[in-house]
């Protein structure tokens, strides 16, 4: 799984229009240190994953459009 992945190189994942939630969301952002970037396009992502997100330091490009996170 995404858990699994090597983290010595920057990484980037594209899940759009994946059935992606914020559980899944909050288990492997924890393991994805060298994250680069990141879409969530169309998933079922909302407010709730955004503190854990906001922690990825090195994350450089992130696609939340089409998912009901909001602007507050």
């Amino acid at each position: 799984g995404l858990c699994s992945l090597p983290v010595e190189n920057p990484i980037d994942i594209y899940l759009a229009n994946c059935p992606v939630t914020d559980e899944a969301v909050l288990a492997f952002s924890r393991h994805l240190v060298n994250l680069n970037r990141l879409s969530l396009l169309g998933t079922l992502v909302t407010d709730r994953c955004l503190p854990v997100l906001a922690e990825l330091s090195g994350i450089q490009r992130l696609r939340l459009s089409q998912t009901t996170v909001t602007d507050a």
